[in-house]
């Protein structure tokens, strides 16, 4: 077993062929647009999106040893009160594009939208 602690917010567990982790900690506050603050949309843009890819970088050597694949949790876009939370979750949809493309040495990502 493996367990990762990434920037002191996500806890990882890793065991043989499977990683499992939660990381939610940005925008769960219903706030207009014009209501937010440059650092509030910020934070949450930071992270959602370097989040994942912070997750991705410190795991992809046992995700690709064991030949596992990576499951993202997006959103829908557009919804009222959450534009930092779509914005930053649509950036980390396109990283997790990227990342599927690259393919990773046989590693998988999908994202779903719950």
């Amino acid at each position: 077993r493996i367990d990762f602690i990434i920037c002191g917010k996500l806890s990882l567990r890793c065991e043989t062929g499977s990683c499992a982790g939660h990381a939610d900690a940005a925008g769960k506050f219903l706030t207009p647009i014009s209501g937010l603050s440059q650092n509030v949309f910020k934070t949450v843009v930071e992270i959602d999106m370097l989040g994942t890819f912070n997750t991705v970088k410190a795991t992809i050597p046992h995700v690709r040893a064991s030949r596992g694949a990576y499951i993202h949790v997006s959103m829908t876009p557009g919804v009222p009160y959450q534009a930092h939370v779509s914005a930053a979750k649509a950036g980390g949809d396109a990283l997790s594009n990227a990342i599927a493309v690259e393919g990773l040495h046989g590693v998988r990502l999908n994202v779903i939208v719950p």
